[in-house]
């Protein structure tokens, strides 16, 4: 989710600063009218990397709530919805994660739908497809959803296109570090996908380990094709070679594949490494290690790690997978999140966390957990932060509007209680409201 939200703002800003010196005149630049700015992406929406659908959704709805809301009139005197008064129109396209489709579909929503920039177009082989037709036609290629090596160490050839996303080669380089600092000597097989996605995360991991290392401990490497339906003969030659340890660099549905054909098999490593952008569970076992070794290894001991330990499985998040259409379409996350009777099960994992190096601490809802939240205060020493989710806001903002209750005394009244409760940073949709009353 972090990720489309960090799309829609990033694109709302270029928006801002691009568009008003667009204006030699309005007709002269395609996407762009007195009234409206057309932007274009394109997802897989279907196919191998399905489960990042709801981006495109969740960015839908910022612009939408971008086009709703009049701006601040320090920002603009006469107030005007949108940017600078102009409404965002934005189109998108499956291309189900494939390159070829990819192409056509740039075609189209230059050379047909006329847009000023593509935001967010995501996937490493589907950009890779399209970048150079992109550059050609000078459209703006903002914020592709890839860590991509090419992205960044190609921006004198391709200054059209634009990544934001940390790369897949430090990423990789994280795991080699954390592999050689917990599991050192243990046989190493790896899994990643044939393309230059997983190729990068390869080299980082071995960069990370060292050639000699490498050459020592990794007994085997398997690259699948992003299309191949079945991992089996690759996780029977990892069964065969010994491996204790496995990474596994590939897109979200293969990778589900690639574990539940290893516990098919009988493999059971005693580690385990995926990716970010495959795991669905960000706060993993020895996640939190991981990020603070490889942070001090990499000269950055002064950053401080948030661990995300204590977040429940809530029905108070519902208004705002809502408004980004990002309810699970099958099953739910219970799975992943703390059963909510569940007390000493959170403590116990930010124990955890805090073991591993974690600076501070979340507890996620806010209000319906103050006893949780009271409990993580006096155990531990350490920054807490409590995220009043959207359901929380939404009940205090539907009853005010009723007329049932003093909206701005019971917000702030909520706060209190959670601050009261041992938290030291709160997150609130309430953030300007509450600005305006300190």
């Amino acid at each position: 989710m972090r990720k489309l939200i960090v799309c829609g703002a990033g694109v709302l800003a270029a928006l801002v600063l691009t568009v008003p010196g667009a204006f030699g005149g309005a007709a002269q630049t395609p996407g762009v009218t007195a009234k409206s700015i057309t932007v274009g992406g394109l997802f897989p929406l279907t196919g191998p990397a399905a489960t990042y659908a709801p981006i495109p959704l969740g960015m839908k709805a910022y612009f939408a709530y971008v086009n709703a809301r009049r701006a601040a009139r320090a920002e603009d005197p006469q107030r005007r919805r949108g940017v600078n008064g102009r409404q965002i129109v934005f189109k998108y396209y499956d291309h189900a994660y494939n390159p070829a489709t990819a192409a056509q579909l740039a075609r189209r929503l230059v050379e047909q739908d006329k847009v000023f920039a593509t935001v967010g177009d995501l996937g490493t082989e589907p950009v890779l497809a399209t970048r150079a037709y992109m550059n050609q036609q000078r459209v703006p290629q903002a914020l592709v959803s890839t860590g991509a090596t090419e992205f960044s160490t190609q921006y004198k050839e391709y200054p059209w296109t634009t990544g934001w996303q940390p790369d897949y080669i430090a990423e990789g380089r994280l795991y080699g570090l954390h592999v050689k600092a917990n599991f050192n000597g243990k046989k190493i097989a790896i899994v990643y996908q044939n393309d230059a996605y997983g190729k990068d995360y390869l080299y980082g991991f071995l960069a990370a380990l060292g050639k000699q290392y490498a050459d020592a401990n990794v007994v085997a490497r398997e690259p699948v094709e992003t299309t191949a339906t079945s991992v089996a003969s690759n996780m029977v030659r990892i069964r065969a070679s010994g491996a204790t340890i496995l990474a596994v660099f590939q897109l979200p549905n293969p990778t589900t594949r690639t574990i539940g054909t290893a516990k098919a098999l009988g493999i059971n490593p005693e580690q385990i490494y995926m990716n970010s952008v495959a795991n669905v569970k960000p706060v993993m076992d020895g996640m939190v290690a991981a990020i603070r070794a490889g942070l001090d290894a990499s000269g950055f001991a002064h950053i401080p790690v948030l661990s995300y330990a204590v977040k429940y499985a809530s029905a108070f998040y519902g208004p705002f997978r809502e408004a980004a259409d990002s309810a699970p379409q099958f099953g739910d996350r219970r799975g992943y999140q703390m059963d909510p009777p569940n007390v000493r099960e959170a403590l116990r994992e930010a124990a955890l966390d805090v073991e591993q190096g974690a600076d501070m601490l979340m507890v996620k809802p806010a209000l319906p957990y103050l006893d949780v939240l009271r409990a993580a205060r006096e155990r531990f020493d350490l920054p807490l932060a409590a995220y009043q989710v959207s359901g929380e806001y939404a009940q205090i903002k539907a009853a005010g509007r009723l007329g049932w209750i003093d909206e701005e005394r019971v917000m702030m009244e909520s706060l209190i209680g959670i601050k009261r409760a041992g938290a030291d940073l709160i997150l609130t949709y309430f953030a300007k409201d509450v600005i305006k009353r300190l």
